[in-house]
């Protein structure tokens, strides 16, 4: 995809993901990879509703808080926090972000390998959970009641005969917000400056050991450092000459053997 009009953009497709990672990383990606990706907690999935879906909104609050809701609301209490319902039905439209926390997570992993309904278990007591651009969260609704019977039913209010969604509506797409792919990039391009960051100092560790071995005991310096720059550099051929000056000069100072400091080769050795 070309970058501008990617940056004019909100969302893509998945498959219009996977052919943008496939660029930016220069490896092979397809739409399961982008959706493991949400699985793996590595990306911000999204999924578009093209109609109006049934939904409640609900909240999360610290359970010593004040109520988040100043209408009346349904409360279910956990250990930590308090989830507060508002007993309203409301409608879905357009773009909504997955928090992994419940059905939607199922529905996921179903996707990624093709599975049919009947191949994976994505019943969730929970329900499955959406947010919106706002932040605000949401709990997908329908006027199916369940296939089966949930333990904790009553705890999650039927309203006007609406019950918790176990499964999306048939029509959603599963998306991808611009940003969050951005986001991704960016995260990729730091780790990998980490690692190569860390691979680099690993190297210069090991050269200046390889010195250090060379210096002790008072040893005399038989060669110009060139030429041991050299010969680590055959050794460690990812080793810049600033890392090996900096290990030169630090085996120096943790053997004080300052014969070696001196520049050129040592009197008498030349060739």
């Amino acid at each position: 995809m070309d970058s501008k009009l990617f940056s004019l953009k909100e969302w893509i497709t998945t498959e219009q993901a996977a052919n943008f990672l496939c660029e930016k990383l220069s490896a092979p990606v397809t739409r399961e990879d982008v959706l493991q990706f949400g699985v793996d907690d590595k990306l911000t999935l999204s999924v578009y509703f093209p109609n109006n879906t049934p939904s409640i909104r609900f909240a999360c609050r610290h359970s010593e808080a004040d109520p988040i809701f100043e209408q009346s609301y349904d409360i279910q209490e956990s250990e930590q926090f308090i989830f507060e319902y508002e007993l309203k039905i409301s409608v879905l439209w357009g773009i909504y972000d997955l928090p992994m926390l419940g059905g939607e997570f199922l529905e996921v992993c179903r996707a990624v390998h093709n599975l049919k309904r009947s191949e994976i278990d994505t019943h969730c007591n929970g329900g499955i959970h959406l947010v919106d651009d706002k932040r605000c969260h949401y709990q997908l609704r329908t006027i199916e009641r369940p296939e089966r019977e949930i333990p904790d039913l009553q705890a999650h209010q039927v309203i006007n005969s609406y019950y918790p969604a176990h499964r999306f509506p048939e029509g959603i797409q599963y998306v991808v917000r611009t940003s969050a792919i951005s986001d991704f990039v960016a995260n990729i391009s730091e780790s990998n400056a980490n690692k190569s960051k860390t691979s680099n100092v690993g190297i210069e560790r090991q050269c200046k050991q390889w010195l250090i071995s060379l210096m002790e005991d008072d040893a005399e310096k038989k060669k110009s450092k060139e030429e041991y720059r050299v010969e680590a550099k055959a050794t460690w051929p990812k080793l810049g000459e600033r890392a090996f000056g900096r290990a030169w000069q630090n085996a120096i100072n943790e053997t004080n053997n300052t014969k070696w400091s001196t520049s050129g080769r040592p009197k008498g050795k030349k060739s």
